[in-house]
């Protein structure tokens, strides 16, 4: 197993593989720890938990790793909810089972991991007084190289 944390690899490579989505240029994407600016709108990638998959013996590099893409809008502007939406609906078409193949392929090209399978989890939407948020949640299972 390399040196790297499979937390980190996995928000690599969503990052990446949403940044080179045309329909979301103009968003600001970046890993949960980054200290890059963060003006509205934003997305940010965060992998909060990397556990061994329960039915797979442990030590042998497969994780199933909770992902959450973060969106944020602000809610100033007119229209901004369905605009907020609608970037919600495309990362959820990129990151959903029907965008498994280009996934795998993004993982495969980092050299880091391999993505085996994506499960999305229920959406979790969040509204403040000046901002709109969602939480897209996934389970990525993934296996770090031997």
């Amino acid at each position: 197993m390399g040196t790297k944390s499979i937390r980190h690899i996995c928000e690599a490579v969503v990052v990446s593989y949403l940044q080179g989505k045309a329909e979301l240029s103009g968003l600001q994407i970046n890993p949960g720890d980054s200290a890059t600016l963060k003006d509205l709108p934003t997305v940010a990638v965060i992998c909060d938990n990397a556990s061994p998959p329960p039915e797979l013996p442990e030590g042998l590099g497969n994780f199933d790793c909770s992902v959450e893409v973060c969106v944020y809008s602000s809610a100033d502007a007119p229209a901004t909810l369905a605009q907020h939406r609608d970037r919600c609906a495309l990362i959820e078409g990129f990151l959903g089972w029907e965008s498994l193949a280009d996934l795998k392929a993004a993982f495969a090209a980092s050299g880091d991991a391999a993505l085996y399978d994506v499960t999305p989890e229920p959406v979790q939407d969040e509204r403040q007084s000046r901002m709109f948020g969602s939480r897209i949640p996934y389970t990525f299972r993934v296996v770090l190289p031997a």
